[in-house]
């Protein structure tokens, strides 16, 4: 038993090795055609979003890193209200953006792309979730 077990955790090992390893690269050249991106600007206005709970904290630094680069001229109000609550209340135009854990499901993105100006609505992934597997060996 003893043996099975070292030999699982040595596979998750090399398994976990290889993956990284193909993730890394010794080029660290700039791409061809590369510049540095502009500088952001700020503006003022009012922003308001509802969404996922487990984008809360990430949303809620970003929000202060942006207040704090470009004063209080401008204020964002995220609520954690849940992914479904936050892809209703952009559908029904009470929030001007939703964060969610999934993409819109196939019937949600028609009514969402009524309420862009530019006719589609965008899924961006912008916060990743950590999941943990617990196995008994």
């Amino acid at each position: 038993m003893k043996l099975q077990r070292s030999g699982f955790v040595a596979g998750i090992a090399l398994t976990a090795t290889i993956a990284l390893t193909a993730c890394g690269s010794d080029n660290n050249e700039p791409a061809a055609g590369g510049t540095s991106a502009a500088p952001g600007s700020c503006v003022s206005g009012s922003l308001t979003a509802q969404g996922s709970t487990a984008q809360k904290n990430a949303m809620d630094e970003w929000i202060k890193a942006y207040q704090k680069q470009c004063g209080t001229g401008t204020t964002v109000d995220y609520q954690g209200t849940g992914s479904g609550a936050g892809i209703e209340a952009f559908i029904a135009g009470t929030a001007d953006f939703a964060g969610s854990d999934s993409a819109l499901k196939e019937e949600e993105q028609p009514k969402a792309d009524a309420k862009c100006a530019g006719g589609k609505a965008l899924n961006l992934p912008m916060v990743i979730g950590p999941i943990a597997v617990v196995y008994n060996v």
